[in-house]
């Protein structure tokens, strides 16, 4: 066996060469039985930076990142698996998730994420916010991979730990909001295990609240609103605890202030989650309104059906935000189903005339989409439009 001293100087040697902007894919091929957890880490991170779709290196260095022991007494440093590599390698394996378009592929990847995420828990690895925050997105994005029920139990008992963590308040505090952004993308997902009422309060309370006017971003805010959104749907909003009424309602207030910082997808996404906690107010809509017509190259086609929709559904009409909104259609000349479904639809509430032309570009589409063949469908019905 070689020296520690030789191993520390072999480990040292690779590092430096990975800093340098050597090849990770390359290094990691020749030296793959030799490196260490940290040289590991290092890699993976160099390759999701480049976006690498080397998948089977990826996949052969969170391989061997397996074959380590956490840290335990006793362990030679270069052995040490610690939270952050642990999250680190989930991260950069469900990124590399959206590159792969094998399907058996991709369950090979989210059976590595499971492997990975299920040592926090099973071998109590010390983690932190981000570390936690990390791990639970990386679930609920390798959710729907996995259909064992094994797999599902080690899901559900991860995700229920690691959110019972991130909802202490002791703990909560200490997220930052890029973590919490992360925190609430998992909370918000279609395949999310949810967060207990009292475990978001403490998340809002400690991370979110003291926070949001001088470190929030819009793009961080987006998520909070899913989150919140997705946690009180239309029949528990009478029941919701104060906290998260005042939460609608200073969110609401954030994005008056700062309108003109989110993109027009966020925007979309900001206004339909203000909707959904019925926090949109008679101040903001015209002032978003206004924003959004008159900055056409900052709103495109897509954006501006799904703020059309959304306006439309607080009860707000506006017919000359859908006007703007087929205008931004047709100068694209193209759109995709959904938004073409939110435009017809919110037309159709304010009472706004959809143009022929744009009529002819939904009929093509909605070919290959019976939610729009649908809404066009009770249009014609309702307003007398256009045949079908």
């Amino acid at each position: 066996m070689r020296p520690a001293s030789w191993q520390l100087s072999r480990q040292a040697e690779l590092q430096q060469k990975l800093k340098d902007g050597c090849d990770p894919a390359e290094i990691a091929r020749s030296h793959l039985g030799v490196m260490s957890v940290s040289n590991i880490n290092l890699a993976m991170n160099k390759l999701r930076a480049q976006r690498s779709r080397d998948v089977e290196i990826l996949i052969e260095l969170s391989g061997r990142l397996l074959e380590f022991e956490t840290a335990k007494w006793g362990r030679p440093s270069h052995t040490l698996v610690s939270g952050r590599v642990i999250s680190d390698a989930v991260y950069a394996l469900t990124k590399l998730m959206g590159d792969v378009p094998q399907h058996d592929r991709r369950l090979q990847i989210a059976k590595l994420v499971l492997d990975h995420a299920v040592r926090v828990r099973v071998e109590a690895v010390k983690v932190s916010t981000g570390d936690a925050a990390c791990i639970l997105w990386s679930l609920s994005r390798i959710k729907p991979f996995l259909a064992g029920s094994e797999e599902k139990q080690d899901i559900e008992a991860c995700w229920a730990e690691l959110c019972s963590y991130l909802g202490r308040g002791d703990i909560a505090k200490r997220l930052r909001p890029a973590e919490v952004a992360l925190l609430c993308s998992a909370i918000s997902s279609p395949h999310s295990s949810g967060i207990t009422t009292a475990q978001m309060g403490a998340v809002w309370q400690h991370a979110i609240a003291p926070k949001l006017d001088d470190q929030f971003t819009a793009r961080n805010v987006v998520e909070v609103a899913a989150a919140l959104a997705s946690l009180f749907p239309e029949e528990r909003l009478q029941s919701r605890p104060k906290w998260a009424a005042d939460a609608g309602k200073a969110l609401a207030v954030f994005t008056k202030i700062n309108l003109t910082y989110f993109t027009g997808q966020g925007l979309s996404r900001m206004l339909h989650a203000l909707v959904r906690m019925q926090a949109l107010d008679s101040v903001l809509t015209p002032k978003a309104i206004a924003v959004v017509c008159n900055n056409p190259d900052l709103y495109d086609a897509r954006a501006t059906c799904g703020l059309a929709y959304a306006i439309a559904k607080s009860g707000y009409h506006s017919s000359g935000l859908c006007l703007k909104a087929c205008e931004r259609v047709l100068v694209a000349n193209s759109a995709d189903a959904q938004s073409l479904t939110k435009l017809i639809w919110a037309s159709d509430v304010v009472g706004a005339k959809v143009p022929e032309e744009l009529w002819q570009l939904a009929s093509v589409v909605a070919r290959t989409s019976e939610r729009l063949t649908a809404t066009m469908a009770a249009y014609v019905t309702k307003r007398a439009g256009y045949p079908m």
